[in-house]
């Protein structure tokens, strides 16, 4: 059977190398204005070192899964200024919290600067300050991770990349459709992926012992189907060299493909 293998769109395969783009090394990059490129080399059962195994609880390994999501989104986005977190409640006439959810969702597909403008949200003047470049008909672009914990009756946790949705909007919406007024959106500068994703899992989604339910994100999050290519990667190469390659990818926005042929690395066949 033929080795399975991982290798990202674009040039450095000529070769048979599994080449991935890697980050900036103390500034230097090619002089074809290309990063650096990284060879990697699948990993050996006989000489991969031991390390000490502990169980893992279900939710400790939910909570591994969302930690992954969160940073793949957050890197993935890394080109963006900002990025924003959402937070909805329920109240005990609510109803279930997934069915709300999902019309909510619809209505964010659906909502335009144009609708915004028309319902009062948002002013003329303020147009070229929060959507510059922006079509007033284009919709709004809404790029998330939902996470639902069992805080009070049910409440979603919503780090999302796009475009500014006004607060009062957000409220008004949300207590129609799930009769909760508490909603709260604030906006965060980008950084270290792992050290903001770590922030929002302790102070925002996860707390000290939270439950964390349901997970799900949109397409455009990373891309389509990038959780099977991260298991993929994690089989043929491990843990960490696949994090690395993985994260590298996510950097610099380079969607992977799966793929099955005879492949060279290292000039061993």
């Amino acid at each position: 059977m033929k080795p399975r293998c991982l290798r990202p769109r674009g040039p450095g395969n000529s070769q048979g190398l599994l080449l991935v783009p890697a980050p900036k090394v103390g500034g230097v990059v090619n002089e074809g204005g290309m990063p650096p490129l990284l060879t990697c080399e699948r990993r050996s059962k006989l000489t991969a070192p031991e390390k000490p195994w502990f169980p893992l609880t279900p939710q400790k390994k939910k909570r591994g899964r969302l930690f992954q999501r969160m940073v793949s989104g957050i890197r993935w986005h890394g080109k963006e200024k900002y990025s924003r977190f959402l937070t909805l409640t329920s109240s005990l006439t609510s109803p279930p919290v997934r069915v709300s959810w999902q019309k909510f969702k619809q209505r964010i597909q659906r909502l335009t600067v144009a609708r915004l403008l028309k319902a009062g949200y948002l002013k003329p003047g303020q147009i070229h300050i929060f959507y510059p470049g922006k079509g007033i008909m284009e919709p709004i672009r809404f790029d998330y991770l939902r996470v639902q914990t069992d805080e009070g009756h049910g409440v979603l946790h919503i780090p999302y990349f796009g475009d500014y949705i006004p607060q009062k909007w957000l409220s008004d919406t949300w207590m129609a459709l799930h009769g909760a007024w508490n909603v709260s959106v604030s906006a965060r500068d980008q950084g270290n992926a792992r050290k903001l994703a770590g922030y929002m899992l302790r102070q925002e989604v996860c707390g000290q012992d939270q439950y964390v339910g349901n997970i799900s994100w949109s397409w455009s999050w990373v891309f389509r189907g990038f959780v099977g290519q991260w298991r993929a990667l994690v089989r043929s190469y491990g843990f960490e060299t696949g994090l690395l390659i993985w994260d590298a990818w996510m950097q610099h926005q380079r969607q992977p493909e799966i793929c099955y042929e005879q492949t060279t690395f290292h000039g061993h066949s």
